[in-house]
């Protein structure tokens, strides 16, 4: 029996990519400004952060994933951009980690929409995932917030050796709906948008190989004789400050965008 990816591959193989997912543009406050949060992986000894968010969406149809875009400030672009996919991500929990996309030398707009093509194209079911953007290191990577559409809420760690928290505006001081943009194929025939739907669970495929291998990174634990430092396992209410670091910028696009995938 021909297997769903395959399948799929089939169906969508003449078809071209659409907008398949767009939580809108950032929304800026009255001065004009748009919301941009420091998102990246390498641990800052410094102040014992690697703050990630996971914002989720929700796909009605199996979708092959040919590119994303995301709604980002680069102060130190081009540099390495990561992205997570995870299945499962709902208000219970962030899910499993389904695929990782590593980007070397993206060289995209230093503020604005970002286009990311993927070599290999993802393939998902329909179901409920979680999508994570951030740069290698500190201050590399700011991801926009207050876009229109999304729960209000979303999945944040501000260290590997946390616990991950649901956090809303009150947590993040900023609307968690970070700006992002799926573009795909998906296949219009209703019989298999149904085969599909008996998976419980909308359960993943598996992973396909990283186009680069990330190095895990050993995680310092905090500095507890500190005053006011947040222990390793819990999320502390009122030390957003400590822990998001959120800039305003004017909203406007710098350098020119990339055209939008075909």
């Amino acid at each position: 029996m021909c297997s769903f990816a395959l399948l799929v591959g089939l169906l969508l193989s003449c078809a071209n990519a659409t907008l398949v997912y767009d939580s809108g543009e950032p929304a800026p406050r009255s001065d004009g400004d748009i919301a941009f949060m420091s998102v990246w992986r390498v641990l800052d000894p410094a102040d014992n952060l690697c703050v990630r968010v996971i914002v989720p969406i929700e796909l009605d149809k199996p979708t092959r994933i040919t590119s994303l875009a995301f709604y980002s400030f680069n102060p130190k672009d081009p540099a390495e951009k990561i992205v997570d996919i995870y299945s499962g991500t709902d208000e219970n929990g962030v899910g499993t980690l389904h695929t990782q996309l590593c980007f070397e030398g993206h060289e995209g707009v230093a503020q604005g929409w970002n286009v990311f093509t993927l070599d290999n194209a993802v393939t998902l079911p329909p179901g409920k995932y979680g999508i994570a953007f951030h740069g290698r290191f500190e201050f590399h990577s700011y991801w926009a917030a207050n876009a229109p559409n999304g729960p209000g809420w979303a999945w944040a760690r501000p260290n590997d050796d946390m616990d991950w928290f649901r956090g809303t505006e009150d947590d993040f001081g900023v609307l968690p709906n970070f700006g992002v943009r799926i573009y795909g194929l998906q296949p219009e025939l209703e019989g298999v948008t149904k085969a599909k739907r008996v998976q419980p669970g909308g359960a993943a495929l598996p992973p396909r190989p990283l186009r680069k291998e990330i190095e895990p990174v050993p995680a310092v634990p905090f500095d507890t004789s500190v005053p006011g430092t947040p222990n390793n396992h819990e999320y502390i209410p009122g030390t957003r400050e400590d822990l998001f670091h959120v800039v305003w910028r004017p909203a406007r696009t710098v350098r020119s965008a990339p055209a939008e995938p075909k």
